[in-house]
């Protein structure tokens, strides 16, 4: 339970730019309800503090429950929008 509690903290407060785009309060929302058994399951040693917590489920994207997936893939740039910024 505390870790959820958590999870909930840390993407409540959430408010960081993953490359150029900026996580919003909905997918912080569909993060806390979808991910806390991937976020303990897969970045249990990962601190519970923001940038590092959204990275690490980003890194696992492909191996992300059903529920969990869609909400982290829309936090990641789209594809090409790092080149487009250039």
């Amino acid at each position: 339970m505390r870790v959820a509690f958590g999870l909930g903290l840390v993407l409540a407060a959430m408010t960081i730019g993953t490359a150029n785009a900026q996580v919003t309060e909905e997918q912080q929302s569909a993060i806390r309800a979808n991910c806390r058994g991937d976020f303990i399951s897969k970045c249990s040693g990962v601190p519970r503090g923001g940038k590092e917590a959204l990275q690490c489920l980003q890194k696992n994207v492909a191996t992300l429950s059903p529920g969990c997936k869609p909400a982290v893939s829309a936090t990641l740039p789209a594809p090409g929008a790092a080149a487009a910024g250039r």
